[in-house]
């Protein structure tokens, strides 16, 4: 909510700078936020939400559909 809010008012607030702990990627690559140097994103080791994005959110959502409907499928993943 951070880097959105911090790219909204960016004319609003000149010189603003936002910090945001654990931010993930909210937007193209190529355009604002994601190339805002006005957002500084703080990330620990390991931490999985800086890197999550819509796509990871749509592979994990299609990946727990297939778990739902097959069951072969799913009773191989649990016993895995």
């Amino acid at each position: 909510i951070a880097a959105v809010l911090g790219t909204m008012w960016q004319d609003t607030f000149p010189g603003l700078t936002v910090y945001a702990y654990g931010c993930p990627c909210v937007g193209p690559i190529d355009t604002y936020p994601t190339i805002n140097d006005s957002i500084i994103s703080v990330i620990a080791e390991g931490d999985p939400f800086s890197s999550l994005s819509l796509g990871h959110i749509a592979d994990i959502t299609n990946a727990i559909s297939h778990l739902c409907v097959d069951t072969a499928f799913r009773n191989e993943i649990l016993t895995w």
